[in-house]
């Protein structure tokens, strides 16, 4: 059988470097209307381990639906990984490398599964 494409996605920076900064799990596959705004990605179990995390995009019309990647820099490219549930997941070199996104990373305090190494 086919393996499933799994979804590009990029992790965006708005605003300057430090405590000020935002960022964003970004839709790298496709532009969204204009070639500049990119579609933006949630985690749908945000108090959940990385790995069993469960990002897909915002519907439009929601709140930060998008981001103008004109405003914001690219910090890394990556695919998704999926886990075993078949969910996407941000792969675990990507949050080694972007310790700053506190959204990609395991929660402080998570809710279910093993604690937090």
């Amino acid at each position: 059988q086919m393996p499933t494409l799994r979804p590009r996605a990029a992790i965006a920076q708005v605003g300057p470097d430090g405590e000020m900064a935002r960022y964003f799990v970004v839709d790298d596959d496709s532009p969204y209307g204009s070639t500049n705004q990119r579609r933006v990605y949630r985690n749908r179990k945000p108090h959940s381990k990385a790995t069993e995390s469960q990002w897909e995009l915002k519907e439009p019309g929601e709140d930060e639906a998008t981001v103008a990647l004109d405003e914001a820099r690219v910090l890394s490219r990556f695919t998704f990984d999926t886990s075993t549930e078949g969910l996407y997941v941000v792969p675990l070199e990507i949050r080694k490398n972007n310790p700053q996104v506190a959204q990609i990373q395991d929660p402080a305090d998570p809710s279910e599964g093993e604690e937090a190494q």
